[in-house]
Formats: structure tokens, sequence, C-alpha cells
């Protein structure tokens, strides 16, 4: 079965920001191989006439959310942290 090179493989997971290693390489340079493939099949399907889609951030109506909330203080009261009307989480993403 035909490979991405360790660059090929190492570069994905750089953007991915992910470290892999030696013994996971062989295994990604497959799995990779396998999904570029699928894409592939999919740049090939032929569509008629002119469609649209929008992109979506949800895969849910943001109506839906927000009406099932319906007093916000029970769900702060829950809460480890607060500050006003949000609640604290730790940091996820370093921006160095």
């Amino acid at each position: 079965m035909d490979k991405l090179t360790e660059e090929e493989v190492m570069h994905v997971a750089k953007l991915a920001r992910i470290e892999i290693s030696k013994e996971e390489l062989e295994k990604y340079q497959v799995s990779l191989k396998k999904i570029f493939a699928e894409i592939e099949k999919i740049k090939e399907i032929e569509i008629e006439g002119d469609i649209l889609i929008s992109p979506t951030s949800s895969v849910c109506p943001l109506e839906s959310i927000t009406d099932s909330i319906s007093n916000p203080k029970e769900i702060l009261a829950n809460a480890n942290d607060t500050s006003g009307n949000y609640i604290k989480v730790p940091v996820v993403i370093d921006h160095e």
C-alpha cells in the first residue's frame, strides 16, 4: 500500500500541533494516505447546477441552545469558578 513520506506526515502532525513517535509514524503514513484518497474521490463528484452550501459553525440552531437555558443563575450556581455571567475555564490555547 502506498504511504506518504515521513516528512509529509511530520508536516501534517506539526500543523495539527501533535507529537508522534517513530512507532506511530508508519501507522499514520498509511492512514493519512487512505484519508487523502477518500478526499480525492469527493473532489471528483460532479454537481449539476449552482449549489450553494453555507458554512456552519454549529450543527444545531443557536435558538435551541439559548432557549434551553431558562435560568442562567442555576447554571452558574453549578460552576466551579465564575465572573459575572460567565463561567471561568482553564486556558486551553497558549498564544506563544
